[in-house]
């Protein structure tokens, strides 16, 4: 039988679509200044976000506590669906303790004491 290679065409297509998302890859990390493709921020695939769009333990926001964020490297979700920045995150020994929106968290804790998230 006549044997012949048959995977040329699936080979270049493999590499221009390997090219293509290389380009995407290095225009989005802003490698490569491009005026379609905005420059991202991979610490935002590893940091948590709170509900005001700062990233827990890089952005640099005073909350009403008086606390930066930047020292609170934990996302904390509530039962709304926002989330804010902790400490830490809640373990079995102290799940019953909550936390609130930022501002409310900061009422609640002049009035009872400060929280220890």
């Amino acid at each position: 039988g006549k044997r012949r290679c048959t995977d040329i065409l699936f080979l270049l297509l493999l590499i221009g679509a390997w090219t293509a998302m290389t380009g995407v890859g290095l225009a989005a990390t802003g490698v490569i200044e491009s005026e379609y493709i905005q420059k991202g921020d991979p610490r935002r695939l590893v940091n948590g976000m709170d509900y005001h769009g700062n990233l827990c333990g890089v952005t640099n926001y005073v909350i009403p506590s008086g606390e930066d964020t930047i020292e609170l490297p934990k996302a904390y979700p509530m039962p709304s669906g926002f989330s804010v920045c902790v400490k830490s995150c809640p373990t079995e020994t102290n799940y019953d303790l909550y936390t609130c929106e930022y501002e409310v968290q900061h009422g609640i804790d002049n009035l009872f004491g400060a929280s220890d998230l």
